[in-house]
């Protein structure tokens, strides 16, 4: 693992991660908005997918809002709902992820765990990050993958968006291209579990032709239930929990996507 940061500025977390692996293909799973400490927080289904990153050796990068964070400036009434404390919820955090930190590739920050940040000055992702040994990437960066003899790229980041339907939280994650060149973005925040994938078409100046590719936009998914949560309070759509399941492959330049 190489760890790049290409500016001379002092940054919020490495922004460029490069992974090299040999096989025929590589699992790469987004996980993601557990809001540990909600009442409606599956864990039993965290606990089974991450059962599921041991099995099958997948890599993981964590999408933030592990945390629910609830402190009595935040909206609602998150802080009184939560039935775990912030601290218990950073030692549960660590104590479930220990065995899978060797497949972390990255942990980000959400607006979650911004939280305590805005009324501490403290940065949970980050003191998470430091003891279990992973990278933290602060709210959004790119990891680089290279398997066997093909390079992919993916941009990370947990999202900011107030989008209630489906379709406007994918054009907030296809947004994000407009201004990021990646072959793969993760876009968290939305509560919904989906992909889709795009063609464009490009100049090869060495071989004189225009080629097509494609590009690969996954909303990371969720867990929450919907029944006693803010989402049926506020009257959103129930979203698809669980994770999404990528797979890169190292003998020609093709991905899989599952949710």
């Amino acid at each position: 693992m190489k760890l790049n940061n290409d500016t001379g500025k002092k940054l919020d977390g490495v922004k460029l991660i490069q992974h090299v692996f040999d096989g025929k293909e590589i699992k790469i799973i987004p996980f993601g908005d557990w809001h540990l400490g909600y009442p409606t927080c599956n864990l039993k289904k965290i606990k089974g997918t991450i059962d599921y990153i041991k099995e099958s050796n997948s890599k993981v990068i964590l999408m933030g809002d592990l945390m629910e964070a609830g402190s009595k400036h935040s909206i609602a009434a998150s802080w009184i709902d939560q039935e775990m404390a912030p601290q218990t919820q950073l030692e549960t955090l660590e104590e479930l992820l220990t065995p899978i930190k060797d497949n972390i590739l990255v942990i980000l920050e959400g607006n979650h765990e911004f939280r305590i940040y805005q009324e501490t000055g403290i940065k949970v992702a980050k003191i998470l990050a430091k003891s279990l040994g992973v990278p933290y990437g602060g709210y959004s960066c790119f990891i680089r993958v290279r398997n066997d003899k093909y390079s992919y790229l993916i941009y990370a980041q947990h999202g900011n968006t107030s989008s209630r339907y489906p379709h406007t939280k994918m054009a907030a994650c296809i947004r994000t291209s407009q201004h990021t060149e990646a072959d793969i973005y993760l876009y968290a925040h939305t509560h919904e579990l989906a992909d889709l994938a795009t063609i464009y078409r490009y100049y090869d100046s060495k071989a004189k032709i225009i080629e097509q590719k494609k590009r690969y936009f996954i909303l990371t998914g969720h867990f929450l239930e919907y029944y006693g949560s803010y989402a049926e309070r506020k009257d959103y759509n129930p979203g698809k929990t669980g994770v999404a399941k990528i797979k890169l492959f190292g003998d020609r330049w093709d991905i899989h996507v599952s949710t």
